[in-house]
């Protein structure tokens, strides 16, 4: 009897073992992450395999020794006798009971010690801090002043350099993730929140990793904000050293003569195009298309008709409430553009002493939008 039971045992075992092997790769296969470009993902990713392995080794457990009882002990025909009656086994069930318990409270240590280290501000003097502002439905990057102070709708990295963001909404909860980087932070208004990662990827070696040459990695909003929520994405461009960052904060910062490029910057830099289209399409977005919108007659919600020219695209940016198209509900465009860009005007005239009128440059974009 002892005999039969070793081999018993043995056989589920060794199906047991091959099984987890088999559901791990199936679980890698079927849940497979995103390339992983950050010093921490890799440690995230460790902890990620640690779970796929557990899982896979409880589902074979249980499901191997299940099906080998069904398969092994079934009355055989010609079998009258009953089976042998077993009370209980007091070993099996302490061990079914604290196994699964250190299983749990081993990672639960692994996991706050790795949040205690996603969290630790102790190199925080060495890193690059960038101010993230978050509202519907755009994001907008702040560097430091020895590194220009510019601010972009772009958000720029450069490798294996620790990076601390310093984040706060303007509107509503959003939530900063970059998939590839793994990490990911609430962003509240009123309240400032961190989120600290070391890009070991360019965004070349992402893409060509992705087997897309094309691919763009983005900043994505993984809390739901309001209408156009999907739409509010933002580039990544890791460069390869601090040299090429610092080139690319450069450029960012140039500022165009010309006032349709300039309009079109502030389309993407405002998050115009988070709501309003270019090309006439109107799927998923909350606002009408600006394709033919200057001088265009529009119906408003009361019935009257207006003539989208400069005065009324002014007020409607800076009122959104006041003259609502017909087809689009109220409170949806944020009402704060008027302080926005008076201050980003003012900035511009600090800095290069320069005068600019953003909603005059938006419109100049506009008009180039011809149906």
């Amino acid at each position: 009897m002892k005999n039969g039971l070793a081999r018993h045992l043995t056989i589920a075992t060794v199906l047991t073992v091959l099984s987890t092997f088999g559901m791990y790769f199936v679980l890698k296969s079927l849940f497979a992450l995103p390339v992983q470009a950050t010093v921490e993902g890799a440690k995230i990713d460790r902890m990620f395999d640690g779970h796929w392995w557990v899982i896979s080794a409880l589902f074979s457990l249980i499901i191997v020794f299940m099906l080998y009882a069904i398969f092994a002990f079934s009355r055989k025909e010609g079998e009258e006798g009953e089976g042998m009656y077993m009370h209980g086994n007091m070993a099996l069930e302490v061990t079914w009971t604290v196994a699964p318990l250190i299983l749990v409270l081993a990672f639960g240590w692994w996991g706050s010690a790795l949040l205690s280290e996603l969290l630790d501000d102790s190199r925080d003097s060495e890193a690059i801090t960038i101010q993230v502002d978050a509202y519907k439905w755009a994001w907008r990057f702040k560097y430091p002043q020895e590194m220009g102070g510019v601010e972009t709708s772009t958000l720029y990295l450069p490798k294996d350099r620790l990076i601390v963001l310093e984040m706060e909404s303007q509107d509503v909860i959003h939530s900063f993730w970059i998939p590839e980087f793994r990490v990911k932070q609430d962003i509240l208004p009123g309240r400032k929140t961190y989120l600290r990662f070391t890009p070991s990827m360019t965004t070349q070696e992402i893409a060509d990793a992705h087997g897309d040459s094309s691919y763009q990695p983005q900043v994505r909003c993984a809390e739901i904000c309001g209408t156009s929520h999907a739409y509010m994405l933002a580039p990544v461009e890791v460069l390869t050293d601090q040299a090429a960052f610092d080139e690319a904060l450069f450029n960012a910062g140039q500022l165009s003569a010309d006032p349709v490029e300039r309009g079109e910057k502030w389309y993407v830099d405002y998050g115009c195009n988070s709501c309003h289209s270019m090309d006439g399409s109107l799927d998923g977005k909350a606002g009408p298309t600006w394709l033919g919108i200057y001088g265009r007659e529009e119906e408003l919600v009361d019935g009257s008709v207006v003539i989208a020219d400069d005065d009324y695209i002014r007020s409607s940016i800076y009122y959104p409430n006041e003259q609502i198209v017909a087809g689009y509900a109220p409170n949806i465009m944020p009402n704060n553009f008027e302080a926005q860009f008076l201050e980003q005007q003012q900035k511009i005239k600090n800095e290069i002493n320069q005068d600019i009128d953003i909603v005059s440059d938006l419109i100049e974009f506009m008009k180039t939008l011809e149906e």
